[in-house]
């Protein structure tokens, strides 16, 4: 199983390949569903991040994806300019199972 990086932020996709992380730069929100279905399609990938300031505008396509698809897991984690203050993780599991 694999981690796959979605992000707008070309420094947080280096960081992440110098961990080993294969990341995907997208240039505008409108690009996240096919950069979600990419990522998806390729077996070996079980979590896809997306920073949080990228989900935030693109938060629809996200989750519409995570409901579309039970592989991969796509969480939100932050990036340099977001405050993050909710544990995404946290926060889709109890969506995912009603609890909350």
């Amino acid at each position: 199983m694999r981690f796959h990086l979605i992000t707008d932020d070309a420094e947080a996709a280096v960081g992440m390949r110098l961990a080993g992380v294969r990341s995907t730069v997208v240039l505008a929100p409108e690009d996240v569903p096919d950069a979600l279905d990419a990522a998806g399609a390729d077996s070996g990938v079980g979590v896809v991040l997306i920073t949080q300031g990228l989900y935030d505008r693109c938060a629809e396509a996200v989750d519409a994806f995570k409901r579309e698809h039970n592989m991969p897991l796509v969480t939100e984690i932050p990036d340099g300019g977001t405050d993050y203050k909710t544990d995404a993780i946290a926060r889709y599991v109890q969506t995912a199972i009603g609890v909350g």
